[in-house]
C-alpha cells in the first residue's frame, strides 16, 4: 500500500506572510523567511509537472541551499528543520533528511508529520520494522492525528498484517482522513484477504469520491477479470 502524504510543505505557510523581504534594520523572522522559501519551492515543483509561462522559476534543487542556509541561521526553528527534511527526502537524500528529523525530534518529540516522513523514508529504504516503531510511538503521543494512523495502516499492510491494517484505516477515517484514499486502501486490504466483491466496492467508492484517481480504476479493472 502506498503511504500517501499530502503536500507536506504547504502547511508551513499557514500563519506566515508569503511576500517580500524584511528591511535590513528589522530582525529576520524565521516564519516569514521559511514561508517565502516554501512558496518558491512549491512554484518550482509545480513548474516541473505543469510548465507555465511565468518567467524565471528557480529549480527545486537550487532552492535546497536556501533552505539549508535558513537552518544555519535558525538552527532551533522546528518548521525549518522539518522543511529541510522534506526537501532532502524529495531529492532522495535520505541520510540528510534523517539528520534533520533527528534534530527536530530532539526539540519536539511530538511531531506527527515528521514521523510520517521518517516512516516513508524507512519504507523506501526497506526498513519496515523501523517505520512501524516510529509510527506506533507517534500514535501513542498524538493519537488524534489521522495521517499517522493512515501511514501505520500502510506499513501493517506491507508486513502482511491485514486485519490490524484495516483497523487503523477505520481510525484514520474517523479522524478525518480523505475518504477516497481510505476507500482505496480498504480495497487493497480486502483484495489481500480474498474478499474481491468488497474490494471492488471500496475501489468504486474511491473513484466516486475522486474520479481522477487512476490507481483505483486500474485495480477495479483488474478485479473484473478475476471475478466470475
Amino acid at each position: 500500500m502506498t503511504v500517501v502524504v499530502s503536500r507536506a510543505l504547504a502547511v508551513l505557510c499557514l500563519g506566515a506572510a508569503l511576500s517580500g523581504c524584511v528591511a535590513a534594520d528589522v530582525p529576520r523572522d524565521p516564519d516569514r523567511e521559511l514561508a517565502r522559501c516554501v512558496e518558491l519551492w512549491e512554484e518550482a515543483k509545480e513548474e516541473q509537472t505543469q510548465p507555465k509561462d511565468r518567467g524565471e522559476v528557480p529549480d527545486p534543487t537550487h532552492l535546497q541551499a536556501r533552505f539549508e542556509r535558513l537552518a544555519l541561521e535558525f538552527p532551533e526553528h522546528e518548521g525549518t528543520l522539518y522543511a529541510n527534511a522534506v526537501v532532502a527526502s524529495d531529492a532522495g537524500q535520505h541520510e540528510r533528511a534523517q539528520q534533520y528529523l533527528d534534530r527536530l525530534f530532539r526539540r519536539q518529540p511530538v511531531h506527527p508529520d515528521g514521523a510520517v516522513l521518517r516512516a516513508r523514508i524507512a519504507v523506501q529504504d526497506g526498513n519496515l520494522p523501523h517505520a512501524r516503531r516510529v509510527l506506533e510511538r507517534q500514535a501513542t503521543l498524538a493519537p488524534d492525528h489521522a495521517g499517522v494512523h493512515e501511514a501505520l495502516a500502510g506499513v501493517l499492510y506491507l508486513q502482511g498484517e491485514l486485519l490490524p491494517a484495516r483497523q487503523e484505516l477505520g481510525v484514520a477515517a474517523r479522524l478525518g482522513a480523505p475518504g477516497w484514499r481510505v476507500a482505496y486502501h480498504l480495497g487493497l486490504v480486502a483484495e489481500g484477504l480474498g474478499a474481491l466483491e468488497e474490494a471492488a466496492h471500496h475501489y468504486q467508492v474511491a473513484i466516486d469520491r475522486n474520479p481522477g484517481f487512476e490507481p483505483a480504476r486500474a485495480r477495479l479493472l483488474g478485479l473484473s477479470s478475476r471475478r466470475p
